[in-house]
This record gives C-alpha cells, sequence and structure tokens, in this order.
C-alpha cells in the first residue's frame, strides 16, 4: 500500500512515528513536508535530518503567517501526487494542502484521511473564512484520526460516520527511550542544578512556548504563592517566544527568586532539564494536545496538567498525574505545595504516569494508523493489506 503524508513541517516529535510506518510490512510510505520550519520553532532541521529513516521531500510554496497560525501554499502538492500515485493520503488537520488533495482525489483516486486535532474548544475560535471550509471538507474525508477524545466527538457531531473515527492519541516518540535518556543526563542535571544554585532546591518545570495561551503569567502567580509557603522552590521555563521580556519583568517585579528562562532547547538537550526537575506544571488556556506533557510523564514527573490541554487524557486524575483548573492558581499552589512535602505520593504518582503514557506512546499510535490503513485497504480490495501489529 502506498501511503503519502502532508504534514506541514518536520518536528522531532513525528520522526519516531514515521520511521516505524516506513518500517511496517506493506507499507511504501512518502512523507511531504509544506515547509522546513516556521517562524515560532527554532528546532535544528539538519539535526533532525538525520535521525530520518523514511523517503521524504519539502515542497516548494509560499508561507504566510498571522498570529500563532501559519498557512502553507504549496501549488506543487497535486503534481507530487500525481507521480506517487498513493493509495491513501493522510492530511494535518484542514489545511490549504486538504483541500488541494480534495480537489485532485477524483484523478488520483486514493483513499483521503484527515489527522485531526480540532475540538469544540478550539474550533469555537476558528474566523469566519475557514468554517465554511470545515463544512464543505469534513464530510469529504475517508476516515479520521483523531487526537483526543474530544476532538472524536467533535467529528462525530458533524454526523461523521463513528466508524471511520480512529482516537489515536498524538503520543508520537518511544517513552521508554525517553525515560532512558532522562536517567542517563540525571549526572549532568546534578551539575547543573549546583550551578545554577538550585542544589537544595524543589524544582517546578515549565516546557512550551512563551505566547499568551501557554499562561506563563498563570503560572508565575502561581509559583509566587507557592514560594511564600516553600522559600526554596524553584521554577525553570523552558521556551522561548513574544512574551520572555514582558515575562521576565513581571518576575522581576513581583521579586521571584529562583526562576530560570532557559530560552530555547533543542530536542536532544530536553532530558537535562526533565532529569533536574522534581514536578512539571502546564496551565495552558487551550491546546489540542501538549506534546511536553507525554515528555514529563515519560520522565517520571509527576504532572499538573490543564483540564484545557487534551493531553490531559493521559490522566486519572490524582492517580497517574493530575488535571487541574488553569485558573485556579492557589489550588495549583497548594497541590504542588502537598507534593513537594508529601514525598512518597509524588514519587508513586511520577511513576503511575510513567506507567500511563507508556501504553499510549508511539507503538499505540502506529497500531491505531495501521488498523486506518488496513480497513481502508480492504474497503478498496488493495493487496495486500497492511499488517496490524505492536
Amino acid at each position: 500500500m502506498k501511503v503519502v503524508i502532508v504534514h506541514n513541517i518536520i518536528a522531532p516529535y513525528r520522526i519516531p512515528l514515521f520511521n516505524r510506518l516506513a518500517a511496517s510490512p506493506g507499507i511504501d510510505l512518502t512523507v511531504l513536508f509544506m515547509a522546513e520550519s516556521e517562524a515560532n520553532r527554532r528546532w535544528d532541521t539538519g539535526r533532525l535530518m538525520q535521525g530520518i529513516r523514511f523517503p521524504c521531500e519539502i515542497l516548494r510554496g509560499a508561507h504566510l503567517r498571522w498570529g500563532e497560525t501559519t498557512l502553507h501554499l504549496n501549488p506543487g502538492l497535486i503534481s507530487k501526487l500525481g507521480s506517487l500515485q498513493p493509495d491513501v493520503v493522510i492530511v494535518t488537520s484542514m489545511s490549504a494542502a486538504t483541500a488541494m488533495a480534495l480537489a485532485y482525489r477524483r484523478f488520483g483516486g486514493y483513499r483521503l484521511v484527515s489527522w485531526w486535532a480540532g475540538t469544540a474548544l478550539t474550533e469555537a475560535r476558528i474566523g469566519a473564512l475557514k468554517r465554511p471550509w470545515r463544512s464543505i471538507l469534513i464530510p469529504r474525508m475517508d476516515a479520521f484520526l483523531c487526537y483526543s477524545r474530544a476532538a472524536t466527538t467533535y467529528v462525530q457531531q458533524t454526523h461523521f460516520s463513528p466508524d471511520r473515527i480512529y482516537n489515536v492519541g498524538n503520543v508520537t516518540f518511544d517513552v521508554g527511550e525517553f525515560h532512558r535518556r532522562v536517567e542517563l543526563a540525571r549526572p549532568r542535571a546534578s551539575e547543573w542544578r549546583s550551578q545554577m544554585g538550585l542544589q537544595d532546591a524543589h524544582v517546578v518545570l515549565s516546557v512550551g512556548q512563551l505566547v499568551p495561551r501557554k499562561n506563563h503569567r498563570g503560572l508565575l502567580e502561581g509559583f509566587s504563592r507557592l514560594q511564600n509557603r516553600l522559600g526554596h522552590a524553584a521554577l525553570v521555563i523552558v521556551g522561548e517566544g513574544p512574551l520572555r521580556s514582558e515575562l521576565e519583568r513581571l518576575a522581576s517585579d513581583r521579586r521571584l527568586r529562583r526562576v530560570i528562562f532557559t530560552g530555547h532547547v533543542q530536542p536532544d538537550e530536553l532530558p537535562l532539564y526533565y532529569a533536574a526537575a522534581e514536578l512539571f506544571v502546564d496551565l495552558t488556556l487551550r491546546d489540542h494536545w501538549s506534546q511536553v506533557v507525554g515528555e514529563a510523564m515519560a520522565a517520571g514527573l509527576p504532572a499538573l496538567v490543564s483540564s484545557a490541554d487534551h493531553a490531559s487524557e493521559l490522566i486519572e486524575d490524582g492517580v497517574s498525574g493530575f488535571v487541574v483548573d488553569p485558573a485556579d492558581v492557589e489550588g495549583v499552589s497548594s497541590l504542588a505545595f502537598g507534593l513537594f512535602t508529601g514525598g512518597r505520593e509524588a514519587k508513586s504518582v511520577g511513576a503511575a504516569g510513567l506507567e500511563a503514557v507508556r501504553q499510549r506512546d508511539v507503538r499505540y499510535t502506529l497500531r491505531v494508523f495501521l488498523d486506518c490503513l488496513a480497513r481502508l485497504g480492504t474497503q478498496d480490495g488493495l493487496a495486500p493489506a497492511p499488517e496490524v501489529h505492536g
């Protein structure tokens, strides 16, 4: 079965899935990237390309950005689909590429699958220009691979056939391998803590772009309350973005101690910071599914995850992590204080979180992809259908 995935950019957290999919029996995979990167991403794509084990190509095109959204226009996509002659095309979200792939489908004869993240919460915020596109494109898909239960529910509410909707999650890395890298980083993390004056500190970690929806202002407010109760608490904020200067001023104005802004960190350096922390906090106001939540759980950290982040579906509240109201900074700080002073509970939550995310890692995601492809192959009479395995 010839499969083409049309993806926006080269992303480190997708490479493990694409490598495994390309190595699956019966699958001939090509990945077409609409751009090498985007303005809000600072990944070293040269380093990322070294880990790619699947055929891929970066398409030429124009890239228009407003706010946190980038529109990729790649007119060469249609000719590329014509030359590849795929059986199945998987497109991310409802992009311009989705419309182009749909327009060419009658000539290409392939099945068209949407890798979909939108929920009632996020779709309520889309502009008036996008809504008509949704109503045109959604009913014409052959299947949906949905990030979350909330995304699955949204697609079902459009009256799309439930037996063609797959809840795939969004953990696309090897949890065991990531945990191993965190463990290997612990000696360096201990050195780093000493260098930063954090050897006796209880370290809270946040990882994400410094943009409004990530709610770092709420994070700093919650940390201020925590530090009032636990003077040797520290906060490490990994990430870069337009709000960095404002957030640094806010931390200074509030006279917060031991707040460290690392700036952007390349993916292969992230295990160091997970190893240096004792608690992970995500207070986003809106997210389809933050990859960093899965990473924090894979590191064995107890995670406090916003109810507005659909990655919270990984968590059994109070057992494998905690689902929190991002506006309740007092409740979040109290919960963090209890974990830092409870000791044993934090370790058991972290261990349960590791096991929970291990059950939903890239192997699970791969199985759902292959199940979807196998069923599409059976419907089309393609031979052989791909083997569904772990």
